[in-house]
This record gives structure tokens, sequence and C-alpha cells, in this order.
């Protein structure tokens, strides 16, 4: 999603989870956004599948550093 947009990363990741869920079409769809926060990168995961972010329900990782890509075969 690129960078995030908010005053605080709980923000920033719901931000970036909306809009994904926007993209994907919303309904029942499912998603993961990577974005980058206070020049940290993060991938936010809505496992409750609300399209938006919960600090109670979904995930949130620092993915700063690491290589590669993530793809729809890397969840399951």
């Amino acid at each position: 999603m690129g960078a995030g947009t908010g005053v605080d990363l709980n923000t920033s990741a719901n931000n970036a989870i909306v809009g994904a869920f926007g993209l994907a079409g919303g309904g029942a769809n499912v998603v993961a956004a990577q974005f980058t926060f206070a020049g940290r990168t993060y991938l936010a995961i809505d496992q409750t599948n609300h399209g938006a972010f919960a600090d109670t329900d979904d995930l949130l990782i620092d993915i700063t550093g690491v290589t590669g890509t993530i793809g729809n075969s890397n969840f399951i």
C-alpha cells in the first residue's frame, strides 16, 4: 500500500487494511497490506474479515529488512 498515513501505527495499519479491502472489492475478502510507517515496514493482516484493522484481533508484523516477495501462496 505504500507509506502509512495516520497519527500512529494502529491508525496507519487500519488505513492500509481499509485501502487493501477496497482494492479487493470488499465483500467477503480477507486482506493483508504491506505499508511503511516511521521508516519501518509492516504487514497488517485482517484476520477477522471486517475490512479494518483491530489491534485486539488482527496481526501486525514488523518486516523491516526482510527481502523477497509475499504472495497469496504464503497464506494458508
